[in-house]
């Protein structure tokens, strides 16, 4: 995406930036494509990215990407992963040699991270050690430490709790988990959500009206919980005359989980965003995003932000919400009323009304598209997410920093 001079502001204002991350930046999914959209604005010769580099990963274009990984992937999916990890965080804290050599040729002025693993520690810890300005991404919660040995976990809470106050600024997916920090860390956060790619193109607010309806989803299925609770929608929704339509890395477990609970539901391969978008467009009459609905799963609902959001923000279509009432997706939703169809009752039965709504009043379908066009474009928007994240990197940008 090209970016005009009054966007980006002046370049010499931002500083030199170097990221740190197990989170690769790449036009990917999640948390590479939300550093993707937002270091997309940044000047090519300013930035340098340490992080792992895929084959044919879309990378930013001009920018010196540094391929730091672990040295033996297979120990990550080993019977010792959580031992390999902690020994990995260890070499991280006391900053690879590798990692110095890329800061001490670079010059930076600001270090950048993402709040996943392990890789953090180095960025905190460098930035200390040569007093840089750093910020962090907060993505998904207790990721800096749920990957650790039991025994280890508290030792990486706290010190992600020591650098996330260290922090010049934090930035965080969600309201409710820069509400969540600042209790558990003592620290205020910015937000930035989930971005969408761009909106050069204008959607048409999906015409059709009647029954049946098709139901679209796309995304990951990381639980079983969260398969049982794509089939028991689409339950409800085959009892009254409509099907939904899964595209999901895990269409294999969702389409067997569906048989075995003798429920009609049309699971497919993940495919590229793109098409994904053009095929929503062509068959679907809305959209259905989901967050888990059992008790386990409630701290890391709280917080978390589907990504998803920004993507069908750009479709033109109504969403159906069925998550619990503590979830980030039913804050965005009671924030912005009227952007989505919200279910928050774990009880399938209770996704009736919504139903009855959607067949009988194609001009509330309507609504709650438009709504959601309108608040997605600030909401999701990169631009916006850039300006923000602008703002506070080069208001705490140490130009005299010692590299």
């Amino acid at each position: 995406m090209a970016a005009s001079d009054s966007l980006i502001g002046d370049p010499a204002q931002l500083p030199r930036l170097l990221y740190i991350g197990d989170v690769s930046v790449a036009d990917t999914m999640a948390g590479e494509a939300l550093l993707f959209r937002l270091l997309q604005f940044y000047q090519p010769e300013q930035l340098a990215l340490v992080c792992g580099v895929r084959p044919d990963m879309p990378m930013l274009p001009g920018v010196q990407y540094h391929h730091w990984g672990p040295a033996f992937p297979r120990l990550l999916y080993s019977r010792v992963a959580e031992e390999y990890i902690l020994w990995r965080a260890w070499r991280y804290y006391k900053v690879p040699a590798a990692i110095a050599r890329i800061a001490t040729r670079f010059k930076p002025e600001a270090i950048l991270t993402i709040s996943h693993v392990s890789a953090w520690l180095a960025a905190w810890q460098l930035a200390e050690q040569r007093r840089i300005p750093f910020h962090v991404i907060a993505h998904d919660d207790l990721v800096y430490s749920s990957r650790f040995p039991q025994w280890s976990r508290a030792w990486a809470g706290r010190k992600f709790g020591q650098a996330y106050r260290a922090a010049a600024s934090r930035f965080c997916i969600s309201d409710t988990m820069a509400d969540a920090y600042q209790q558990r860390f003592g620290a205020a956060g910015r937000v930035i959500y989930p971005t969408f790619k761009d909106m050069a193109e204008t959607p048409a607010i999906n015409p059709r009206s009647g029954r049946p309806l098709t139901f679209g989803y796309g995304g990951s299925l990381n639980s079983a919980s969260d398969i049982d609770q794509i089939v028991a929608f689409a339950r409800v929704a085959g009892a009254r005359g409509h099907r939904v339509m899964a595209y999901t890395p895990q269409y294999q477990l969702l389409s067997e989980r569906a048989a075995a609970a003798g429920v009609s539901l049309d699971a497919r391969a993940p495919i590229h965003s793109d098409e994904f978008k053009r095929r929503c467009r062509e068959e679907a009459d809305c959209l259905l995003l989901p967050q888990s609905l059992e008790y386990r799963d409630l701290p890391l609902v709280s917080t978390a932000f589907p990504s998803k959001w920004a993507d069908y923000a750009t479709l033109g279509l109504p969403v159906v919400v069925w998550a619990p009432p503590q979830s980030s997706s039913a804050r965005f939703v009671s924030e912005h009323p009227g952007c989505a169809a919200l279910v928050t009752s774990s009880d399938p039965g209770q996704l009736a009304p919504i139903f009855e709504r959607l067949e009988r009043a194609p001009d509330y379908r309507r609504d709650l598209a438009e709504r959601l066009l309108e608040t997605g474009r600030t909401a999701f928007s990169p631009q916006a997410a850039w300006q923000t994240f602008r703002s506070a990197i080069t208001s705490t940008a140490n130009r005299t920093a010692p590299v």
